[in-house]
């Protein structure tokens, strides 16, 4: 999927598409599957990992300001579970 939709996996965190540009991405496994009924496709993707402090250096912009906060909030989760 982060192939598909943003080109590799370092581009999955650092792009700018809008939600719109990656549906019209995906759209392309509907039209395989409507071409070629019989396939199965299994899709993912990768989290390759949470930055534990506040930088946008190698993540989205919005990250400056909350990462550190998106990583503790899944750590916590991560341990309830």
């Amino acid at each position: 999927m982060d192939t598909l939709v943003y080109g590799n996996i370092i581009n999955s965190r650092m792009h700018h598409k809008n939600l719109l540009e990656c549906q019209s991405l995906l759209e392309n496994f509907r039209i395989l599957k409507q071409k070629y009924s019989f396939l199965k496709i299994h899709g993912f993707n990768l989290a390759a990992r949470v930055a534990a402090y506040n930088s946008s250096a190698e993540d989205p912009d919005y990250w400056k300001d909350h990462g550190y906060d998106i990583w503790r909030i899944t750590y916590l989760k991560n341990k309830l579970e």
